[in-house]
């Protein structure tokens, strides 16, 4: 009953459409024979005939008068459109008629259907159906398409010839052989309401197919009503039989049924077969499934190539999804040479046509420099298009990037916004990175409670870093309740998972409480961390390693986490290594020292401020044995370490100066960085500040100077100013002479390694056993008489020179 109604419905539309025009043929402006018909057609299109005589074609009327007497059919037939259309004659209709009437007796077809078009409009001749419809049939039986489908019209309506619908039908399929749209039209649905012909679906289908493919509008509703009536076995009868024409979009329809056994038995062969026929007519929907079967194998040998070359194919066509996948192949390099800037160009294609995936591939690209160059104001805004459209990657990477180049509350706001939305989403990371800013308080208020909250969903949902950071939020009680139990397991399932931080954070519990029996998974722990790159770890083994009460020494290891911790920026583990290079470190000698290494590794930490580095890398420097002599770079990282304050910098900048090596010789920059050292006690910078005055050298000569310095350089124990100091004491130079205080001064000197002490002392001890046996003995410690005189005020360097003045200091 449903189909009946369907099919009703289907021709009660037909009936009452509305009403249209007779094609006109040539310039004759026919009148309206669909009035009489059931369906409305596109306003007549002028018809023109082609002159083979270059005489017709050029010929005045009176010559084509003359010809026409003569009984030629053309020149009749030309002749009577003169005096239809009035152009290079008066207009005269009864004359063109009989022109016409000459020429159609004549048998010339275009004359036959004109004369008709004339009986149905009453022009120059009397209206008469009957008259037209004999020359409309005279002229189709010579296979005049118009003609045929006029006749269609006429037996259809029984307009001059009685209603005979199996003739309409024979006259409309004449004139759709010939393609014309409106023939296939009318048979298609004739066939469809089995109006002379038995009913047929599938024959229907294909004629108002084809009209409809053509823009035929009436064609296009109709096709809608009937796809709504057929059932899959029609369609796909109706399908094939267009598909048999060589129509490729039916081709690729009749591919599809046999791919999904619709409407018939399911064929993957008969299937591939229907998408190449359908492909190599530039189908681009066949093309592109042609594509898919060659790249999963599915229904033809698996073949990147001929995948990729389908997809180029339909890619060209500008098919959006096949640019897509023709970018897969070339990032891969699959089916094709590998090229990521002729991948990223398909992406783009495809991105601009609005495929998602496209997008979200553009701005990964944007932001990391794959195939294109790094911009990262293109990157979010094909982030933001993705984003908008609801995918979640392009959210979580939007936020990640507004997040990462942040410098105002706004753009945090903005980050916080599009982390939310992937989170609302299930977006683990995001969760993760939204409880981070709850935690800091960026792009929204502080709340503990809220991170937390949002640890513990990625936590759920499996983030092992989530877990990490729930776990230890867990154990602390950080906004959330304290459940050490809870946090221990969250922590053991992050590591379980290699996460970092949760290795190195297990290892730092049990550490702490110092089992035995934990020891090797404690040391299992932090070894994992540290191989995952975290540097608290990496430096915690070093520790680990170098405590005999822990654990055994191993130089191996310590010389490997030595240098991971050193490749990863750590300043001690860099001086460290260099020590190892050069044989000074404490525990470990490198298997292959290597100077050259040394040098590098002190230099990259000098270059981070390592003072001590700074120091030993000039020292090298200035070694000529060492891997490359340059005073002048030595100076350089004096220069630079002295600003801190260092007292072996300055000392060493004073001997440079003093000395010219690397530097401008300079007795008076030489003396103020002695005098820089000495004031903070270095007491070989006191020894050669002492001599400087005593010589007179970058300062004023000054025996007091001098003997201040010598007396401060020996309280320190130097002993070349011990054995200086003894000297004035014995011979009373500067001092007044004291036998006693240069013993004391001759021991000190002695006990510091001079050697040259040992023979003065020997004989001053000789000569003392000579004094009067009355004299009290004395103590070796020297009297307050010959201490240091402390009231000495001489005349001070340049009290407004400190490190800062280092960089002029040193300048020439």
């Amino acid at each position: 009953m449903i189909f009946m109604i369907s099919l009703d419905r289907l021709i009660h539309w037909l009936k009452t459409s509305g009403a249209g025009q007779i094609t006109r043929y040539l310039c004759i402006s026919a009148a309206s024979l669909l009035t009489l018909s059931s369906w409305s057609q596109e306003p007549p299109i002028p018809q023109t005939i082609s002159v083979s005589d270059e005489e017709m074609a050029t010929a005045t009327p009176a010559q084509l008068e003359a010809w026409a007497n003569e009984g030629q059919s053309k020149a009749q037939f030309s002749l009577g459109l003169a005096y239809y259309n009035g152009t290079v004659v008066e207009q005269d209709m009864e004359k063109a008629a009989q022109w016409f009437q000459l020429a159609a007796e004549a048998g010339h077809p275009n004359a036959q259907y004109n004369l008709g078009v004339l009986h149905v409009q009453g022009q120059g001749v009397d209206k008469d159906f009957r008259k037209a419809a004999k020359w409309f049939r005279a002229a189709a039986d010579q296979g005049e398409t118009t003609s045929q489908y006029n006749m269609g019209i006429f037996h259809l309506n029984g307009l001059g010839v009685p209603a005979d619908p199996a003739e309409s039908l024979r006259y409309f399929s004449l004139a759709a052989a010939q393609g014309d749209t409106r023939s296939q039209f009318q048979l298609g649905v004739a066939i469809a309401r089995g109006e002379g012909i038995a009913q047929n679906f599938p024959e229907a289908y294909l004629w108002i197919n084809l009209a409809a493919k053509k823009g035929h509008q009436e064609a296009m509703s109709a096709l809608n009503e009937l796809l709504g009536l057929m059932t899959p076995e029609d369609l796909f009868a109706g399908r094939l039989l267009n598909a048999e024409r060589g129509d490729a979009d039916d081709q690729f329809e009749v591919a599809m049924a046999y791919h999904g056994g619709h409407g018939v038995d399911s064929s993957q062969e008969k299937s591939i077969q229907w998408l190449k026929a359908s492909a190599e007519q530039d189908q681009p929907e066949a093309q592109l499934k042609l594509g898919q079967a060659y790249a999963s194998g599915q229904g033809v040998d698996q073949d990147f190539a001929l995948a990729a070359h389908w997809y180029q194919k339909t890619a060209e066509q500008g098919h959006r999804q096949a640019q897509f996948y023709l970018g897969n192949m070339y990032e891969i390099g699959k089916g094709v040479e590998q090229n990521l800037s002729v991948a990223m160009d398909w992406f783009r294609k495809a991105a601009e046509a609005g495929i998602l995936e496209a997008q979200f591939k553009m701005g990964s690209a944007c932001a990391s420099g794959k195939g294109v160059e790094v911009d990262m104001k293109e990157a979010q805004a094909w982030f933001e298009l993705a984003a908008g459209r609801g995918d979640v990657r392009s959210q979580f990477n939007l936020a990640l990037l507004l997040e990462s180049t942040a410098t105002d509350e706004t753009q945090w706001k903005d980050a916080f916004h599009w982390y939310e939305k992937a989170s609302e989403r299930g977006d683990a990371r995001s969760h993760f990175r939204l409880a981070r800013l709850y935690a800091d308080g960026k792009g929204v208020a502080t709340n503990q409670t809220k991170a937390s909250e949002h640890f513990l969903i990625a936590a759920e949902k499996g983030d092992p870093r989530a877990q990490a950071e729930a776990g230890m939020r867990c154990l602390e009680g950080v906004g959330v309740d304290k459940d050490p139990g809870k946090g221990l397991v969250l922590l053991e399932q992050a590591a379980e998972r290699e996460d970092p931080m949760a290795l190195y954070n297990l290892a730092t519990l049990q550490e702490k409480q110092d089992r035995p029996e934990q020891r090797e998974q404690t040391l299992l722990y932090y070894t994992r961390a540290a191989e995952l790159g975290v540097l608290p770890a990496q430096i915690k083994l070093i520790d680990l390693y170098s405590d005999d009460s822990w654990n055994p020494p191993k130089t191996h290891e310590l010389l490997k986490w030595t240098h991971a911790a050193a490749e990863q920026g750590n300043l001690s583990s860099q001086y460290n290594l260099a020590m190892m290079h050069l044989g000074q470190d404490a525990l470990v000698t490198h298997p292959d020292p290597q100077p050259e290494e040394a040098a590098r590794w002190l230099r990259m930490a000098a270059s981070q401020g390592s003072v001590p580095s700074m120091i030993m890398l000039a020292n090298l420097l200035l070694d000529n044995s060492g891997p490359a002599l340059d005073p002048s770079e030595a100076a350089e990282w004096f220069l630079k370490a002295s600003k801190s304050g260092n007292l072996t910098a300055q000392f060493n900048l004073g001997v440079l100066h003093e000395s010219g090596l690397g530097v401008e010789q300079d007795w008076v920059k030489a003396a103020k960085w002695y005098d820089h050292a000495a004031n903070q006690g270095h007491a070989e910078a006191q020894w050669n500040l002492a001599l400087l005055y005593e010589q007179g050298k970058g300062v004023p000569q000054s025996d007091a100077m001098a003997l201040k310095w010598f007396e401060r350089s020996a309280e320190q124990g130097l002993a070349d100013a011990c054995l200086a100091l003894a000297t004035f004491y014995l011979e009373g130079t500067l001092v007044a002479q004291n036998k006693r205080t240069a013993e004391y001064w001759l021991q000190k000197a002695i006990d510091g390694g001079c050697e040259q002490a040992l023979e003065p002392l020997e004989a001053l001890k000789q000569i003392q056993k000579g004094t009067d046996s009355t004299e009290s003995k004395s103590s070796t410690e020297p009297s307050d008489a010959t201490q240091p005189i402390d009231s000495i005020d001489p005349t001070p360097l340049d009290a407004e020179t400190s490190s800062s003045d280092a960089e002029e200091i040193l300048s020439p």
